[in-house]
């Protein structure tokens, strides 16, 4: 049987039941060091992840999307932008809406014009960068 890692440890991937979420451990969720985890944050460990559960995957990989747009818009707005960080942001948004983009409801066509957004600036900010430098901004 396959199993993917979660932070409390490796989880079956069930087969019989396509589609189904799998449940958390029954045991106390482990720390960093493999120790065991208090009981109040055990418990407000597994609450978070009875709430990731419940959420369709669509939507936590939208807030993810939405959480590259602020990186790339981050490095970008630093005097100089950080291009190659601002790059690294965008590659991966355009990775994931390309990947999943279809399958985002109606969350796809907004993140495809952030990221459409998030290219212009970038574009804006490599030939206002050229432009200071006295380089020519084809680049």
């Amino acid at each position: 049987m396959s199993t993917f890692w979660t932070p409390s440890g490796e989880r079956p991937i069930p087969k019989d039941e396509p589609g189904a979420a799998p449940q958390p451990p029954s045991g106390p969720p482990m720390g960093e060091g493999g120790e065991e985890m208090d009981e109040e944050l055990a418990a407000e460990f597994m609450a978070m992840q009875q709430q990731m559960l419940r959420t369709p995957a669509a939507i936590v990989v939208a807030n993810h999307c939405i959480g590259l747009v602020e990186l790339a818009a981050l490095h970008l707005g630093q005097n100089p932008p950080n291009l190659a960080d601002a790059q690294v942001a965008i590659d991966a948004l355009a990775g994931m809406i390309d990947a999943v983009g279809p399958r985002m409801g109606e969350n796809g066509p907004p993140l495809r014009q952030a990221l459409n957004q998030m290219r212009m600036a970038y574009i804006e900010a490599k030939n206002a960068t050229a432009l200071a430098g006295g380089e020519t901004p084809e680049d």
